[in-house]
């Protein structure tokens, strides 16, 4: 006989499936992704004769006077992850003489190449070329024989990787109308680990899951590339599990209801066989946003800096704000320098709770655009946006007035500043007050005491130091500018020493006097 060589495909078994077809041509080649073990009959070299030639690797002519192939059938399969895969053919005619050849990786169909592994006369890689096997019932294939006397007809284990895929031919010699099983092995068989086949080649890829907002229109599309898929149905999990989506048999399904669930297209073919890919799609709320009730933000600068910059929490600032109640699991508050770029939801502010204002504007304002995304599909919403402006103030320091010189009687009170004025253009108040007989103090005799009526203000004399401190008595809050002025004015000097000499010297200070 002379040599042959065919592509092999790789499939798991468990109970044998019987029928009949005249898959003769590899552009029509049966798409192979279950475990289970088939009988199939050939009839011909069908309407495309693919090995016109009398030699391919070690296959050599079919005797049929076609070429290589004589009655044959073709298989392509594609391997689901790395590993051994093995076949047996078995004649339903041990007298049978079956040859086959295995082409790939990733060939096509009009560009064969030689069978794989093979590299020259002696050497035919996963390829049977001998006669009929008269031993173990007529079986031929690639991995380990069914015992010893068959070594001969077969050959060494397909080495597979992830994503490969293959063509492999079966040829009748004898040109009959023959059949057979085929049987897969392998340690990608045995391994436990799942079904070695990637069911892509029969099934389309629905592709990822996606998240995306109401008003989207999703298309999935089924397509098998096997040339050899006869029907389509789609499902859809809404959480209940699958359920027909009656009427849908297309390998094509547009969703344009806003139904979020897993959604199945399921594929049968020629031979009988099915599979199926899912897809996830999860439809979310359109986001809204609410515009700041002033969308004028001002503050002092008060980091000690008094330069108009400040560092800003805009989320803590504004996000409840602008979320208005939405879940701020799902939707957030993204903050951008422009509004093409919060229409277009790039480039956002990369730290918007530790935000330092960027005073570009003529009126020494910061514009901050605001949009509203949904955590899990950003860029499939309409752009929910607003802005508002930042406006970081330095912080005037009130103007002090107090112009007094008087002479002291001893053992006698005396006010200290009658005159006294306080003037603030961006204030009304502040948090305390000090007034400290700065030079010439005599402890413990000298004392400043807060006469008058006061009932926004109380009074705490430090003997160590010399100070009066003025605060306002409602815990976290201020004292008023004019309350502070009519306290001054009626704070007195005395002293408990009878012979009182010298002078004395009073500092007013907003804050520590040290």
């Amino acid at each position: 006989m002379t040599f042959r060589s065919l592509l092999v495909v790789i499939l798991i078994f468990f109970s044998p499936i019987v029928f009949s077809q005249n898959i003769a041509d590899c552009i029509d080649a049966v798409a192979v992704c279950e475990t289970t073990s088939i009988n199939y009959e050939v009839i011909g070299i069908g309407d495309v004769n693919d090995l016109p030639i009398n030699e391919s690797g070690c296959l050599g002519d079919g005797g049929a006077g076609t070429g290589i192939e004589s009655n044959s059938i073709w298989f392509r399969f594609k391997a689901a992850r790395n590993g051994q895969l093995g076949f047996n053919i078995i004649p339903d005619n041990p007298n049978d003489d079956w040859d086959f050849a295995v082409y790939g990786p990733d060939v096509r169909c009009d560009d064969l190449g030689d069978p794989v592994g093979w590299t020259g006369p002696g050497d035919c890689g996963i390829s049977n070329y001998n006669a009929g096997n008269p031993n173990d019932g007529g079986q031929t294939g690639a991995g380990n024989p069914p015992s010893f006397l068959s070594g001969d007809w077969y050959t060494p284990f397909l080495e597979v990787n992830e994503g490969e895929e293959y063509l492999l031919l079966i040829n009748s010699y004898q040109g009959g109308n023959d059949s057979f099983t085929l049987e897969w092995t392998g340690d990608l068989v045995d391994d436990g680990l799942g079904n070695p086949l990637d069911c892509s080649i029969v099934v389309g890829d629905l592709g990822p899951d996606q998240e995306v907002c109401e008003g989207e229109v999703i298309t999935l599309d089924g397509t098998s590339p096997s040339t050899t898929a006869i029907g389509y149905q789609w499902f859809l999990d809404t959480g209940t599990g699958f359920t027909d989506i009656v009427g849908q048999t297309n390998p094509i399904y547009v969703i344009n209801n806003n139904v979020s669930g897993i959604y199945k297209v399921e594929v049968t073919d020629l031979d009988g066989s099915t599979d199926d890919d899912e897809v996830e799609i999860n439809f979310y709320s359109q986001p809204t946003i609410t515009p700041l009730p002033n969308p004028f933000y001002e503050v002092f600068d008060t980091d000690g800096t008094e330069d108009g910059f400040t560092i800003f929490n805009l989320r803590d600032l504004f996000n409840n704000i602008l979320l208005n109640g939405q879940d701020s699991t799902i939707y957030e508050v993204q903050y951008y320098q422009s509004q093409a770029d919060a229409d277009a939801n790039v480039s956002p502010i990369p730290n918007p709770d530790n935000y330092t204002n960027i005073p570009d504007n003529p009126d020494f304002t910061d514009d901050i655009y605001a949009r509203v995304v949904t955590n899990a599909a950003p860029n499939t919403c309409i752009p929910a946006t607003t802005s508002f402006k930042l406006l970081v103030n330095i912080n005037q320091p009130p103007v002090l007035s107090s112009n007094f010189r008087g002479a002291y009687c001893p053992l006698s009170e005396i006010k200290i500043a009658e005159n006294f004025t306080i003037t603030d253009s961006d204030d009304t108040g502040l948090d305390f007050f000090t007034i400290q007989i700065s030079s010439g103090y005599s402890n413990p005799e000298d004392i400043l005491i807060l006469t008058g009526t006061h009932p926004n203000i109380t009074s705490t004399w430090n003997t160590t130091e010399g100070k009066l401190t003025l605060e306002p008595i409602a815990p976290a809050t201020q004292i008023l500018y004019s309350d502070l002025q009519s306290a001054v004015r009626e704070v007195v000097f005395t002293s408990t020493n009878p012979n009182i000499s010298g002078e004395r010297f009073f500092s007013f200070t907003i804050g520590d006097a040290n």
